[in-house]
């Protein structure tokens, strides 16, 4: 595929894995991407389906350079998943953004994604938490 060709509307998935609870783990959310792509830079919206919602898309930016393809998902508002897999919003503050990495083969991209965020535990400690986990498109 052309630089131009991945420009579009493109479907996939992302998964919960590493730094999510049981009950989270493994669990699988729909997306659709709207990209546009110029001289390898990326910009678009995304939409994540039935997990949490949201009423404006989250902003997509990031590049594309050869098969490789990396971005940052910003949603409209911080949001994040307790435990038992119940959603909070947090609309007066600014969300996180999650990185995206992947590569182009077998016409899907796929890869890995994770978000770097730092909590303070119940007893004032700071810590850096890391969650990740895998996603695909295709168009």
């Amino acid at each position: 595929m052309d630089m131009h060709s991945f420009a579009g509307k493109w479907t996939g998935q992302y998964t919960f894995g590493d730094g999510y609870s049981e009950k989270l783990k493994g669990v699988s959310v729909p997306f659709s991407l709207i990209m546009q792509v110029e001289s390898g830079i990326i910009k678009g919206t995304c939409m994540d389906e039935g997990y949490a919602d949201f009423e404006n898309p989250a902003i997509i930016k990031g590049n594309i350079e050869g098969q490789h393809i990396e971005f940052t998902k910003q949603y409209p508002y911080r949001w994040y998943s307790q435990k038992d897999g119940t959603v909070v919003y947090q609309k007066d503050r600014r969300s996180q953004e999650v990185l995206y990495l992947g590569e182009f083969r077998n016409n899907v991209f796929a890869g890995k994604w994770g978000i770097f965020s730092k909590q303070i535990l119940e007893d004032g400690t700071k810590v850096n938490k890391i969650l990740q986990g895998h996603w695909i498109m295709h168009k």
